[in-house]
């Protein structure tokens, strides 16, 4: 477990694909979780992580479906 407020804001920096859930769904690691729910209708993102998260879960997420959001 993270010991000081900088270590907890990287954790799940060193994660190199989404870890698959259930059937169709999708979560990017980090201080908070970012999931992707993917539909017939299109992909649904679910995300309580920081800013500072977006760019490498917007690319785990992807490489898991490039349907719409």
């Amino acid at each position: 477990m993270p010991a000081t407020p900088l270590e907890t804001t990287g954790v799940g920096r060193d994660q190199t694909a989404a870890t698959k859930v259930s059937e169709n769904i999708y979560q990017a690691i980090g201080f908070g979780n970012t999931f992707l729910v993917t539909t017939p209708a299109g992909n649904v993102i679910i995300d309580t992580s920081i800013a500072f998260n977006a760019p490498l879960h917007t690319k785990l997420l992807r490489a898991v479906s490039a349907a719409p959001n």
